[in-house]
């Protein structure tokens, strides 16, 4: 599909400038057939796909197996794991009258796998409470009319608003740590 910008550009050329529909289409640099199509438009609304017969349905009674098989699994090393043309083979011998195709318990059994072995990684969400900070000292080198010299920084962070502080001190000292 074209940009609008192109279409109102052809649909101007046609109907403000009385151009003929192949020369919108010769100094448009598309078919007369593109040209025709846009010109003769009205409804610019995208069209509703049709419903497809959901193929899904023929595979659900054998997730349970794919389950199980993924479960046997489970402890083995990931590189010896059950890949889809096993899973394939494996329903095969077990329901002599499978009736999915390759393609089908293929692209199901991916989808049942990623769930399956996504149970594993849950995280626990990062949460920064008001009025909490985070304080920690660090060493650092400056020079200071020509010498080398040790300094510390302190720096305290409050993750709930993201600011910063830093301190820089010339030796740690019993007072830098009270707080």
């Amino acid at each position: 599909m074209l940009s609008m910008r192109k279409i109102d550009r052809i649909r101007s050329l046609y109907y403000d400038e009385g151009m003929t529909m192949t020369d919108v289409a010769r100094r448009m640099n598309c078919s007369t057939n593109t040209v025709s199509k846009y010109v003769k438009a009205t409804d610019w609304s995208p069209k509703p796909r049709k419903a497809r017969y959901d193929y899904n349905n023929k595979i659900i009674p054998y997730e349970e197996d794919m389950k199980s098989l993924l479960q046997k699994e489970r402890n083995g090393h990931y590189k010896q794991r059950i890949t889809g043309t096993r899973m394939f083979e494996l329903l095969k011998e077990l329901h002599p009258d499978f009736p999915c195709s390759y393609y089908l318990t293929k692209k199901h059994f991916l989808k049942v796998r990623r769930e399956f072995y996504s149970l594993n990684k849950q995280y626990i969400p990062l949460v920064h409470n008001p009025a909490k900070a985070q304080v920690d000292f660090a060493d650092f080198y400056y020079l200071h009319k020509g010498e080398k010299i040790q300094g510390h920084l302190l720096v305290i962070a409050f993750p709930y608003s993201n600011a910063v502080y830093c301190q820089a001190y010339k030796g740690k000292s019993g007072v830098c740590y009270k707080g």
